[in-house]
């Protein structure tokens, strides 16, 4: 990012308050202190064309977006947000090698029931989400767009859930983001 602070840079995300966004946001102005400006798009497709057009210098996409364009070369892969290297594009480092360590988002998809849904049917969906998870071709599938399978209980993704909305409830607040 030190060669970044001389110059002015946009970026492309999938919209305003997605987590690549709110991550960029934190990424350049907080960790890297970068002036960027952002530009929304309607989708990860549009923010990966921008750069490919040059219309951007740098797009901050969901990974599974950016997985076959960074293996075909299209586009470059800078940085991934998870903990350690996507086995997906493991040649792409971390934020944290990267020298920002302390900070990670990665995209997760949940499974979510009305409110007053019973318990029993929970217990049921999340049993069958864990089977599904053993399937080897959903895991090969996933694993080759960058996802990651991450089971649990319906107590512990609620626990996780609530430690998410704290995380990008501080982060809306440290980097003044707001809908563009």
């Amino acid at each position: 990012m030190e060669e970044a602070k001389g110059g002015t840079y946009n970026y492309g995300t999938a919209g305003a308050g997605t987590t690549p966004h709110l991550t960029a946001e934190y990424l350049f102005k907080v960790l890297g202190k970068v002036p960027v400006t952002h530009v929304p798009f309607q989708g990860a497709g549009p923010a990966l064309n921008s750069i490919m057009g040059a219309q951007t210098q740098l797009a901050s996409v969901a990974l599974p977006a950016a997985v076959e364009l960074v293996k075909s070369g299209r586009v470059r892969g800078l940085v991934v947000t998870g903990s350690k290297r996507s086995a997906a594009l493991p040649d792409v480092p971390t934020v944290a090698e990267s020298g920002f360590p302390g900070f990670e988002d990665v995209t997760w998809v949940g499974v979510f029931a009305p409110a007053r849904t019973p318990d029993a049917i929970l217990q049921r969906v999340n049993r069958e989400v864990a089977r599904l998870q053993q399937d080897p071709d959903f895991l090969a599938r996933l694993a080759a767009t960058g996802f990651e399978p991450l089971g649990g209980s319906v107590a512990e993704s609620r626990d996780y859930l609530h430690k998410e909305l704290a995380k990008w409830a501080r982060v809306v607040k440290e980097t003044g983001a707001q809908p563009n």
